[in-house]
């Protein structure tokens, strides 16, 4: 929804969406489990010739507990110096154009509460940060500098991510596990030495190339284990966030109406979890290298197909890892289409070729109205108890829910 509010140099927005979902667990407990949750996100934006100024709040809630969390999400400056764009404050920066997989996307980190929500899953977490573009005939420069960290945000221990962990433990060590996981925090931290990175973008006959190095602290945990009780057995799991720097480069070539796209990302040495040779957990460091290839394929049938080759590899093959092999590699298949403007199917089928497990997601929107749509939505999990799919099998679930949106402008 739109209307006229003034007419100046200047443009002003006030947008809203809110989103109320319910999902349908048939596989969690003997009984079927509801769970029922909802996002709101309010942003006010003002822009005229010189600069731009963006601020927002967001919000998360339980509609069964009536709990809900308050944040301020992305608030920022962004200034326009001809060549030279300064943007300083709390912000998301995308380094990756990949859709689905985006492994260079890793300079903010990633809210994996959202895998509840089939429209916000893996939303990316604003980050306090200075960042300086140079925008050239051809090749472009960024820098960027975050004060601090923040890391990945989980959901609550009694979620299927942790299940799935204390599975996967039980199967290599033969211990089963009642684990006191104190809750990853999820604010952000100013620390020394800060983070940084440096991007460079060079576009030419169609080719975009980018290549950039980030020096940050991981956004994934290490589980540091402290044992509290022996009988029964009690492990209390602390978060530990190791220093690390990647190498990264991208590449994409649009071909008519389709869109090929690559991620490679090189981390020297990575701290992760290992299972020990005396089957206890404990962690190490090795290289890590993340190669990712896909094709958007836009048909004239109205059909679009994404496609995309994903590995993963840990290069030291004498670790034992917690939750995950050596290699990983994934398959993954993106089909959609919108009919008579208004109702949009997808179907997402992920396989992981190590381990013979796959995933299958089902998606169906409805524009009702402008402002509202209605979603629906079923995800299925399946592989071996030791298996990436497999491990998640208890997740599966049917969703549906409303999406609202609103947004006022002046003209």
């Amino acid at each position: 929804m739109a209307f006229s509010i003034s007419s100046s140099a200047s443009d002003i927005k006030l947008k809203s969406e809110i989103d109320i979902f319910s999902s349908a667990y048939p596989y969690e407990t003997a009984q079927l489990t509801w769970k029922n949750k909802g996002n709101a996100l309010i942003d006010l934006r003002y822009k005229n010739k010189n600069f731009n100024l963006f601020g927002s709040v967001k919000a998360d809630f339980e509609l069964q507990s009536s709990r809900g969390e308050l944040y301020l999400w992305e608030n920022y400056i962004d200034i326009d110096l001809n060549q030279f764009i300064f943007k300083a404050g709390q912000q998301i920066i995308h380094w990756s154009d990949s859709v689905g997989l985006a492994k260079a996307d890793i300079i903010n980190p990633t809210d994996f509460r959202l895998h509840l929500n089939p429209l916000k899953a893996q939303e990316k977490i604003p980050m306090p940060m200075v960042s300086l573009k140079y925008l050239g005939t051809a090749h472009n420069f960024e820098m960027i500098l975050i004060p601090g960290s923040s890391n990945n945000w989980y959901a609550d221990p009694e979620d299927q991510i942790w299940r799935s962990l204390k599975k996967d433990y039980l199967v290599k060590t033969g211990t089963e596990l009642e684990i006191n996981l104190e809750q990853i925090p999820r604010h952000f931290e100013y620390v020394s030495p800060a983070e940084y990175g440096l991007r460079w973008q060079n576009m030419a006959d169609g080719f975009d190339w980018s290549g950039f190095y980030f020096v940050h602290y991981d956004r994934v945990p290490v589980f540091i284990p402290t044992l509290t009780s022996i009988s029964p057995l009690s492990v209390f799991l602390d978060s530990q966030f190791f220093m690390t720097q990647v190498y990264g480069l991208t590449f994409s070539k649009t071909l008519s109406a389709h869109v090929f796209r690559s991620d490679l990302l090189y981390f020297p040495s990575r701290h992760v979890n290992l299972i020990q040779t005396d089957k206890t957990l404990g962690h190490g460091s090795t290289p890590d290298l993340i190669f990712v290839f896909g094709a958007d394929l836009d048909f004239q049938n109205q059909w679009k197909m994404g496609l995309q080759l994903s590995t993963d590899f840990y290069m030291n093959s004498k670790h034992v890892y917690l939750s995950r092999s050596a290699m990983q590699n994934l398959l993954q298949l993106r089909l959609s289409r919108l009919f008579f403007e208004k109702y949009e199917f997808e179907f997402i089928h992920a396989y992981e070729i190590t381990d013979l497990s796959y995933s299958l997601n089902y998606r169906f929107k409805w524009d009702t109205t402008e402002n509202f749509k209605f979603f629906a939505s079923w995800d299925y999990f399946n592989g071996s108890a030791t298996s990436e799919m497999g491990r998640l099998s208890h997740s599966a679930k049917w969703t549906v829910g409303l999406e609202s949106q609103m947004e006022w402008l002046n003209d």
